[in-house]
């Protein structure tokens, strides 16, 4: 809740979770925020995230964070039914997040 183009961004995936939504699309958030609470009280004031949440333990030194390559924050990453990453970065961000999604689910 304190990375300031993190908030930006919320509201092209709350445009993207409802209209794309189901079986085939899913988002997960990561959150690097070092105290849960943060979190669960800023989702119930300002952005609800109604998609899957989790926290990551130990932030950009945990293990996830380096598998990924995470040194900044939002790092977006679209995977694909295969588990094998689609997209990422700028190609999810702004207005390019529904041009990819259109593109890679095809809708």
């Amino acid at each position: 809740v304190w990375c300031g183009p993190c908030r930006a961004e919320m509201p092209n995936l709350h445009k993207a979770w409802e209209k794309y939504k189901g079986a085939s699309f899913k988002i997960l958030s990561l959150s690097f925020d070092p105290r849960v609470s943060d979190v669960e009280k800023y989702r119930k004031g300002e952005w609800p995230m109604p998609w899957l949440h989790t926290f990551v333990e130990g932030g950009f030194r945990s293990d996830l964070a380096k598998a990924f390559e995470v040194r900044g924050i939002p790092k977006p990453v679209l995977v694909g039914p295969d588990g094998k990453i689609v997209a990422v970065g700028i190609q999810l961000r702004g207005e390019n997040l529904d041009k990819t999604l259109k593109r890679v689910l095809k809708k």
